[in-house]
């Protein structure tokens, strides 16, 4: 799979594909959190070479 990270801590993936419901080209990833995890953190999301631009931030409550 693809290497994730949320506030530095690996994430696991537990899906990365198809947006069911959605038109082709829109993809979903279901990630599994660590606990302990509140805040806005940086998400990074390598695939090959690429990684997400940074300010990717996600909200964990």
């Amino acid at each position: 799979m693809f290497p994730v990270t949320l506030g530095g801590q690996p994430v696991q993936v537990l899906y990365a594909g198809a947006a069911p419901g959605f038109v082709a080209g829109v993809l979903q990833m279901n990630l599994q959190l660590p606990p302990g995890l509140p805040g806005t953190l940086p998400l990074v999301i390598k695939i090959g070479e690429a990684t997400t631009p940074s300010g990717l931030n996600v909200t964990v409550r």
